[in-house]
């Protein structure tokens, strides 16, 4: 176990990582959000479990999306239908684009999720708080709209998450 000054110096070294664990808690934090928008895109996965709603198949007037495409192809698409003056749902919209719509992954310029991250690390009374979310205008008005259609932050850490920050910031605090 060791000696007394042996413990001594130990928690010493231990209590001196708490008082500076803000620069621990932010790099945790990123790992953070990287595992949560990985979990959003790759399985359209909430953090309570289950899978956001379907993208939207209700048809809007197709020239709606009329330079929103990310190829040639896609817009070419949307084009041919507004010609047509035929409607396009959001999922039409997605396929034209060769994106995926077999589950909602909030995923179409990859913007918001680039824009996705640690916005801020609060320490105040041996307490750390750490805020998530939207760190660009755009990305944080794109997670918040979709949050709202949802009902539920898109941006939640789910139990597995969260238990995996925990053991991190443990262990920088115990092991350095």
């Amino acid at each position: 176990m060791g000696s007394i000054p042996e413990i001594k110096k130990r928690l010493t070294e231990i209590q001196n990582r708490l008082k500076n664990l803000s620069s621990a808690v932010a790099v945790a934090g990123a790992d953070l959000c990287a595992d949560i928008a990985q979990r959003v895109i790759n399985s359209g996965e909430k953090a309570e479990g289950g899978k956001f709603s379907p993208y939207s198949t209700k048809e809007v007037p197709a020239f709606w999306y009329m330079g929103r495409s990310l190829n040639a192809g896609g817009e070419a698409k949307v084009k041919a239908a507004a010609k047509k003056k035929e409607g396009v749902s959001y999922k039409q919209f997605r396929e034209f684009n060769n994106r995926p719509t077999n589950f909602k992954n909030f995923s179409f310029s990859q913007e918001m999720w680039r824009g996705f991250g640690v916005k801020k690390v609060e320490s105040k009374g041996g307490t750390y708080t750490l805020v998530i979310g939207g760190k660009t205008p755009e990305s944080e008005e794109k997670i918040a709209w979709m949050s709202a259609q949802e009902k539920v932050s898109i941006i939640a850490p789910n139990d597995e998450e969260k238990q995996r920050l925990l053991r991190v910031l443990t262990n920088k605090v115990l092991n350095g």
